[in-house]
């Protein structure tokens, strides 16, 4: 657990210091062009990937090959890419976001064929390659970012420096490493890199693969759209620029929701052990200790915005910055919330109406507003599954992380 998630953050620190050195050497449009291009590739692509490389960790019973893994991941990954590069036709975006939006898609799509490779890896408990492989993919996407970037000034050309950097890790990394895992599961099938393709061969198992795991993309999609959905309509109201400036001030707190999904998924056994064994109070001491430990970590996230804001913005990105600090404090806030709840969902109505109301004020307040909202449902939720404990037969559903 502890190596993937360094490889997390690794990759979350990653695509961050993208963001602050884009802020630092462009302009707010190269910067929103570069995050509105984030958020339109994300969902696209978590839905495409539809969690098959956790199927395969837990796949005990070799229910489908790695080869079929691979084939399903590859016919979903070059969909997404059609989706992507249709979308920024149909937000209507200028010539130079939509070549943006196109090269940073090809990158992710090879991160989301390494994604499978991790699936058979982690299925084999071999983690620490797992995490070296999102740690150098980081590094050299950084890198690759970081001199495009330099050297350019163009969002375009720092895209293709990030891709790069994936496409290399997929290659050198990544492929061996599917070829090991195959080798080992199917010795003698013939020249390996040609035997990874045999899951094409079995349509119906591809469909069953596919119907069996829609439901994991489709969360997956939500949650990110959950993230996503107010850059689209900040894009739509105020411009690129804006976008820049919202998700500049937005994407410091991801490393907190990766520590804080870390930590439900920790916590997940142990509710599970306690339904199991009609425990309530072991039910409501975890859940307790699971929201106490991301409410710290939320208000930790809220003073800092309140008391240091306006120079930690100074400091970070530059002083142009510095006077968005009361809107810093705003999206702390709505994160503290979904730190403490660990909410689900997608509130496209809510930023909706509060972009046109208050610009970007408007967004983060009805991100505060929406986190509240979730927060309450999730606690309902949790709060039934307590009462059912030792009445109810079937499984209570718990906030997803």
């Amino acid at each position: 657990m502890s190596l993937a998630l360094a490889g997390n953050l690794a990759s979350a620190a990653a695509q961050w210091l993208g963001l602050l050195l884009l802020a630092r050497w462009t302009t707010p449009q190269a910067v929103g062009e570069y995050a509105l291009a984030l958020a339109i590739c994300g969902p696209v692509i978590l839905f495409a990937n539809l969690q098959l490389s956790g199927l395969q960790s837990t796949d005990a019973r070799s229910g489908f090959s790695f080869d079929q893994y691979v084939a399903l991941r590859l016919v979903t990954t070059a969909a997404a890419f059609v989706v992507i590069v249709a979308a920024t036709v149909v937000f209507g975006l200028a010539l130079h976001a939509r070549e943006v939006v196109a090269v940073l898609a090809f990158g992710r799509c090879c991160e989301a064929v390494s994604d499978a490779v991790y699936g058979a890896l982690m299925r084999r408990s071999r983690f620490a390659r797992v995490s070296r492989s999102l740690v150098t993919n980081a590094v050299l996407s950084a890198a690759g970012f970081s001199l495009c970037a330099f050297f350019t000034r163009d969002a375009r050309w720092a895209a293709a420096g990030w891709s790069a950097g994936s496409c290399v890790t997929l290659g050198f990394v990544n492929l061996p490493a599917a070829i090991d895992v195959h080798l080992a599961d199917r010795a003698g099938t013939g020249a390996a890199p040609v035997s990874l393709l045999h899951g094409f061969t079995h349509p119906r198992e591809l469909t069953r693969l596919a119907a069996f795991a829609l439901p994991m993309g489709v969360i997956s999609m939500l949650l990110s759209l959950q993230a996503n959905v107010p850059q689209y309509v900040i894009n739509h109201f105020l411009g690129s620029s804006a976008v820049g400036v919202f998700a500049l001030l937005s994407y410091p707190f991801l490393a907190g929701n990766i520590a804080v999904t870390a930590m439900g998924q920790a916590a997940a056994p142990q509710f599970a052990n306690a339904l199991e064994h009609d425990d309530a109070p072991a039910f409501r001491r975890v859940l307790a200790l699971t929201m106490t430990g991301g409410a710290a970590l939320g208000v930790a996230a809220v003073l800092a915005a309140w008391l240091f804001g306006e120079r930690l913005l100074s400091i970070v990105y530059s002083a142009e910055y510095a006077r968005y600090a009361a809107l810093l404090t705003t999206i702390a806030a709505a994160t503290a919330v979904r730190y403490a709840c660990l909410p689900v969902g997608v509130a496209a109505a809510a930023v909706w109406t509060g972009v046109s109301w208050a610009g970007l004020q408007g967004a983060a307040i009805a991100l505060l507003c929406t986190s509240v909202v979730e927060g309450v449902i999730w606690v309902r939720i949790a709060a039934q599954g307590i009462t059912s404990v030792g009445s109810a037969p079937a499984p209570v559903p718990l906030p997803l992380t």
